[in-house]
């Protein structure tokens, strides 16, 4: 009889072990601590968490007064422009304004992708104001927006706007090549 106890015993201790252990991180919690990777024609290119960005860019951090679907609301943001210089874009010093020749693509999970030229996002040219949003009133974004959102605040409508941002991407328009004159213009 002592002997049939001792497997349950064992099984029993097993099992309260168990269910006081944390429980792994389920597919969807990983990937939402992964922001987003940005990439292309950089000399940096990396992944970004919201942790990575908050203490990276602790002293850029702005709070961002919007209006959304009738809605007012406040977040903790950086510039999208403080990124994508900390990712180092592939600058030719000899051409002139290169960084006016750069895309900023930005695509969500979804596969909903927008697009800046950098001369928008230069405070000495296009001065838009366009976002990583953090969290939203004070609280992480909710699911379906996050773990990041840009926000393009000078738009009149919010068409370039992205939820769930998942990558960033430099594209250097003098990388794809001379195009062809137009109507015999040389």
């Amino acid at each position: 009889m002592i002997r049939s106890l001792v497997p349950v015993t064992a099984i029993a201790a097993c099992l309260l072990i168990v269910g006081l252990a944390p429980a792994a991180p389920s597919r969807h919690q990983v990937q939402r601590e992964e922001a987003c990777r940005i990439e292309g024609a950089v000399d940096r290119p990396g992944d970004w968490t919201r942790t990575r960005l908050t203490n990276e860019f602790a002293a850029d951090i702005k709070s961002v007064s919007y209006t959304l679907k009738g809605g007012k609301s406040q977040a903790h943001c950086i510039p999208l422009l403080t990124l994508v210089q900390a990712a180092k874009p592939r600058l030719n010093p000899k051409a002139k304004n290169h960084q006016l020749a750069f895309a900023v693509m930005v695509r969500a999970d979804d596969g909903y992708t927008v697009c800046f030229s950098m001369g928008e996002l230069s405070p000495r040219i296009g001065k838009r104001a366009v976002w990583l949003a953090l969290d939203r009133d004070g609280k992480p974004l909710p699911e379906s927006d996050g773990p990041l959102q840009l926000l393009s605040t000078d738009d009149e409508k919010p068409a370039r706007w992205v939820r769930s941002v998942v990558s960033i991407t430099l594209v250097d328009g003098l990388q794809s090549g001379p195009s062809k004159p137009v109507n015999g213009a040389k």
